[in-house]
Formats: structure tokens, C-alpha cells, sequence
């Protein structure tokens, strides 16, 4: 009987095949499924050499593979404030004064998974953001990553509250007194925003222009960007995610 490299018994193994939905056990040899069925007819497939692992009646299943991803952008945010699912000035302002407070030293505060709907009727502005962090840069990144929402300070540091020219398709939102409302529309719009994070924003030119960063990362800023990356195959790993189509 051929031996395996892995044998995971005592599962509550999925087969995703309509003649056997599920078993108990998988031997898998040379990263080859082998043989899949009950412990009595999986565990003989044990040798010196063979990693055996007790599921304990766990789940197992086939590897989910990722079919649209930004790996790269997607690591970076894992250590940034999430508000997709925060709702209300009231809720939206205390979760980001607590991410400033215990992130004294970010050059920009940046809030992730925003929609513009976040304060109900209220337009996202940058004088609504004044009001929730008004001595520090903050903005706010849309869900779909199209458009930012950026306070006066983040403005003013980016050098673009009096507007600047862009090409077609990209918009920073002027308000009738000359000034940038805060909204920032594709990322030509709100790159100078992005600069402004301790990346400097390299994390989204896979999806947003496709080029190298101008000047080239250092190694030191090549090592930070390898650390993100590590941590994001890492989360991808833990929800089951064995491979990706990224689409930068």
C-alpha cells in the first residue's frame, strides 16, 4: 500500500463529489490527493515519514481559491481602522479619535471601507471631518476604493485644497468658495493624499497606474512593504484561502 506525506483523520471532511459528499479521512502524497475515505481505510497509508494530523471532527474542505484580489493594498489595510460597518457621526467620530489617540505618530489618520451614505444624508465633507479630527490629516477611503474623503489638514499637507490639474475621468470636488469640498474622485484625485502614509502610498499603484514608484522604494521601504505582504498571505491563510489571482 503506497504511504502518504499527510494524512488529516477524524474530520468532517467535505469532498465537494456528489458520490461521496463525505468522509472521515484524506491521504494526500507529493501534494496529490490519494485516497479519501473512513479512518480504518485511510490511517494504513501512515508511515515512519507521514505527518498525521487529528482534526477532532473539524471541519475540512477544498482550499478556497481567490479569484479578484489586491494583495498588497489589502495587507496594508489590515492595520488601518475598518468602518465599514460603523454608522452615525456620533459612532463613525468616536472610533476614529480612538485610532488617532492610540496612533499618535501616523502622519495621516486613514479610515477604510467608508461609503458615502456613512452619515446618512449628510454629504461627506471636509469640515465634517474637521469636526471629528480637526488637528491632525484624516481621510477617509471609500469601500471601492474610488474616491477618498479628506479634512482641510490632510488638504493642506497633500497641497491640493486649492485644486490642481488632472487628467480626464479624475475630479477634486471644488466648493463654491475655491476651495476642495474633500471629496477626491479616482486616483489621480487623491494620490497626493495617499503619499502622505507612512508607504507613501506604493500599496495602490499596482491598481491604480501600474508603474513602479517614482522615486524607486528603498530597502528599507522594500523590507516594510515585504512585512504587509507576509501579513497578508498570512490572514488570507487563516480564512482558508490557498490561492489568488492578484490583480495588480
Amino acid at each position: 500500500m503506497p504511504s502518504a506525506d499527510l494524512i488529516i483523520h477524524s474530520a468532517r471532511l467535505l469532498t465537494m463529489d456528489s458520490q461521496m459528499p463525505k468522509a472521515q479521512a484524506i491521504a494526500i502524497n507529493a501534494n496529490k490527493i490519494m485516497a479519501v475515505g473512513s479512518n480504518s481505510e485511510i490511517l494504513p497509508h501512515k508511515d515512519k515519514h507521514t505527518r498525521v494530523v487529528d482534526a477532532q471532527m473539524n471541519t475540512v474542505m477544498p482550499g478556497i481559491i481567490e479569484s479578484h484580489i489586491h494583495l498588497f493594498g489589502g495587507s496594508v489595510e489590515l492595520s488601518r481602522l475598518m468602518i465599514k460597518n460603523i454608522k452615525g457621526l456620533q459612532k463613525v467620530t468616536e472610533a476614529i479619535r480612538q485610532h488617532a489617540a492610540a496612533h499618535p505618530k501616523h502622519p495621516i489618520i486613514m479610515a477604510t471601507g467608508a461609503s458615502p451614505v456613512i452619515f446618512g444624508d449628510t454629504p461627506i465633507t471636509r469640515h465634517i471631518l474637521d469636526g471629528i479630527l480637526p488637528d491632525r490629516p484624516l481621510a477617509l477611503f471609500c469601500f471601492d476604493h474610488h474616491t477618498i474623503w479628506a479634512n482641510t489638514r490632510a488638504l493642506e499637507a497633500a497641497g491640493i485644497l486649492r485644486g490642481r490639474s488632472l487628467p480626464p475621468g479624475n475630479e477634486i470636488v471644488m466648493g463654491a468658495d475655491g476651495l476642495a469640498t474633500g471629496e477626491l474622485q479616482e486616483s489621480a484625485a487623491y494620490a497626493p493624499i495617499l503619499a502622505l502614509t507612512a508607504t507613501g502610498g506604493r500599496e495602490w499603484l499596482g491598481m491604480t497606474t501600474g508603474e513602479n514608484p517614482q522615486p524607486a522604494a528603498t530597502a528599507a521601504e522594500r523590507r516594510i512593504d515585504q512585512e504587509f505582504l507576509q501579513q497578508g498571505l498570512g490572514y488570507c491563510a487563516s480564512l482558508g484561502i490557498t490561492s489568488i489571482h492578484n490583480m495588480d
